[in-house]
């Protein structure tokens, strides 16, 4: 009986531990998974309010303290901070589902011991979110509401073992490889760390500074005759009128200065915004020179340039004469007469490069007020180089005065003519009248041609005697060298000079003319005697060849035989006019003019 009774006792104390160590067992059982449960549903928070496992914002958890009724001890996550470029995202390569049971014993309340705070993850978004190939759940516990989404940020996924306690470590190197990897776009929402910009000690603001700047299409080119020539532009940026404007040009051998010269711009007065070409020449450059350097100076003025017009410019490469030529007119728009008109040619190669810069007086050279007169500006320096220019521009020159406007009372007479050599040259034959009281001298006859209005060629002549007294006639000849192929009318225009002497003291004796078919000249024969009572030099005949109407068929001259003569001496000469040729036959008189300089 007492032994039955102990073992009853026994049997009692027995199933009384049994039992207490089977509700131990259960509740082992719930405490091994519901941190898990309470884990992964932190989880779906972190990644998105969204249940889908698409989303692909980044965050981190946040600032509450998460709270467990677990028992086990969980180390709260190191405070995880953004790499730039988050391009390692996770997808695990094996099932995350626990073969074991955690055993951990309900000893303590999870505590953590620091808020888990986020500091500057970055958000980027990734092109695909990178999904677990299966859903992490516990193989006894029951699946969670929401299914987990493994977001890409630099946190592991805890893979139960049989650990007891979970530890969620930031390490990149645990981080499982993506079945699909997606490429992360490096969008940034957290404030990057600043870049310092180095503040300057000093704010420049680049202010263009009024002057006269050198255009960055000069050249130098060596010339058929063996000088070194620079040529460009200049423009001028001062906002007012500048003149004087001179260009200093260094020549280096190396860093050695080798020679120095200057040259001035072509035209006078340079207007605001505008620009004008220059030439500095070296007439005996150094045998070796590698580059130069240009500079420029200059002055303001207040005067301004006169009024004149450019009309029917053209220009063209001359084969026959191996340069460039530009023709064209220019008008005078003031109302005094304009001195010294010229026209400043610039020359450029197809990429505007200067070739040349050059300058010329009209015919006229100075204009009364609506005159206009002709140039021809020929660009020879270059010479076969010329073949590259592609493009000129021309700029009219002149000097304003008060003077009004002068008649011309030396006059070209009515009477003149064209005609084509038998060299085929052009010649414009004529006369004129000085019908002033002084004597006149250099008086200059200017012919333009055209072909059917259009300005086509321009040449010059002179009388042919150096002085005309008053009441005198002279005759003049203008040469086409290599006239135009088509033109069918020409104009006539003059300009002289007052005053000049000459020695008066030649007389004509014994001369007569004819025509000679054999060789179709017209031939004028005669002497010439000095009655003055000093040497008279240069001694000549000037003739003209009228036909029977009186219009000139050529005008020529021919020295006596002694060129110079003494008081008193008699010397002869032969004039041949052969230009005509054949048309020679229709000349009916002739004039003959004695000239020479004391």
């Amino acid at each position: 009986m007492r032994i039955k009774g102990l073992l009853t006792v026994f049997l009692s104390i027995w199933l009384l531990v049994g039992s207490l160590l089977g509700a131990a067992h259960a509740d082992e059982e719930e405490i091994v998974y519901l941190p898990l449960i309470l884990r992964f549903s932190d989880a779906t928070q972190i990644a998105t309010s969204t249940p889908t496992p698409t989303s692909t914002s980044i965050s981190v958890p946040s600032t509450s303290t998460p709270t467990a009724t677990a028992s086990v001890t969980v180390t709260p996550a190191n405070t995880i901070t953004a790499t730039p470029t988050p391009t390692h995202t996770s997808t695990s390569t094996s099932t995350p589902t626990s073969t074991s049971t955690l055993t951990s014993t309900p000893t303590a309340t999870e505590t953590s011991t620091s808020t888990p705070t986020a500091t500057a993850l970055p958000t980027s978004t990734p092109t695909n979110s990178p999904t677990a190939t299966q859903t992490p759940i516990a193989t006894q516990s029951s699946t969670p509401t929401q299914t987990p989404t493994v977001t890409a940020t630099e946190t592991s996924t805890n893979v139960p073992t049989s650990t007891p306690t979970v530890t969620v470590t930031p390490t990149t190197t645990h981080t499982p490889t993506p079945t699909e990897t997606p490429t992360a776009t490096a969008t940034f929402t957290v404030t990057p760390t600043p870049t310092i910009t180095p503040t300057p000690t000093s704010t420049m603001t680049a202010t263009a500074i009024p002057s006269v700047h050198l255009l960055d299409n000069h050249s130098t080119f060596t010339s058929t005759f063996g000088s070194l020539y620079v040529v460009g532009e200049v423009v001028n940026m001062t906002g007012s009128n500048t003149r004087f404007i001179r260009i200093d040009a260094d020549l280096y051998n190396g860093n050695q200065l080798v020679d120095t010269s200057s040259g001035y711009v072509k035209l006078d007065v340079l207007q605001p915004a505008d620009k004008a070409c220059f030439a500095v020449l070296f007439f005996n450059p150094p045998a070796t020179w590698s580059h130069y350097s240009l500079s420029v100076s200059y002055s303001s003025t207040s005067v301004k340039s006169s009024n004149l017009v450019l009309l029917n410019d053209s220009g063209s490469y001359n084969e026959n004469l191996s340069r460039y030529e530009v023709i064209g007119q220019i008008r005078n728009e003031e109302s005094t007469i304009t001195k010294f008109v010229s026209a400043i040619g610039t020359l450029y190669d197809n990429e505007g490069t200067v070739l040349d810069c050059e300058t010329t007086y009209v015919h006229s050279t100075d204009l009364n007020p609506g005159q206009t007169s002709s140039f021809k500006m020929g660009f020879i320096r270059r010479d076969e180089q010329l073949q590259n220019a592609a493009s000129y521009r021309l700029q009219a020159d002149g000097d304003k005065t008060d003077t009004p406007a002068i008649a011309a009372e030396v006059q070209i007479r009515n009477n003149h003519s064209a005609f084509t050599s038998t060299l085929d040259f052009l010649y414009i034959v004529g006369e004129v009248d000085n019908s002033l009281s002084g004597s006149v001298q250099y008086v200059k006859i200017a012919a333009d041609l055209y072909n059917n209005g259009q300005f086509v060629d321009t040449n010059t002549g002179y009388v042919r005697v150096d002085v005309m007294q008053p009441g005198e006639r002279a005759c003049f000849a203008v040469l086409f060298f290599d006239p135009p192929g088509s033109w069918n009318d020409y104009s006539l225009s003059i300009s002289y000079n007052s005053g000049g002497t000459e020695s008066s003291d030649l007389v004509l004796l014994n001369d007569s003319g004819s025509y000679n078919e054999s060789s179709t000249a017209y031939q004028i024969v005669g002497q010439i005697r000095n009655d003055g009572l000093t040497k008279s030099r240069f001694v000549s005949a000037i003739g003209t060849l009228y036909d029977v109407s009186g219009t000139v068929l050529d005008c020529d001259n021919a020295y006596v035989n002694s060129t110079d003569l003494d008081p008193g001496q008699t010397s002869s000469f032969k004039s041949l006019f052969t230009r005509r040729g054949e048309q020679n036959q229709n000349v009916t008189s002739y004039h003959l003019r004695t000239q020479g300089m004391e």
